[in-house]
């Protein structure tokens, strides 16, 4: 198996590209200018239509539940035996 050259110049690791660092700012100003409008624009629109976009928003705060299912190799497990013994019965004899 040949090896990989090795890597001369470029970005280190870990360095983000400055285009997406760009892009991303330029974003979270346009998003900030308009969280501050929200409000005054939710009081504009007629009732369904706020509860539609609540309701989506509230997507942003609160993570959705998942169903998860959980596989486990069946040796991992070992029976669990219960045994049942009814109590024995307290009587003049005992004291």
């Amino acid at each position: 198996m040949e090896e990989k050259p090795k890597r001369i110049g470029g970005r280190g690791k870990g360095t983000r590209n400055r285009t997406t660092v760009q892009t991303k700012a330029i974003i979270q100003k346009i998003v900030n200018d308009e969280i501050d409008k929200l409000p005054t624009l939710l009081e504009s629109l007629k009732p369904v239509d706020r509860a539609n976009v609540v309701c989506k928003l509230i997507a942003y705060l609160i993570p959705k539940k998942q169903s998860i299912d959980l596989e486990l190799p069946a040796e991992r497990f070992t029976p669990l035996s219960i045994t049942i013994i009814e109590p024995k019965l307290l009587t003049d004899e005992t004291n």
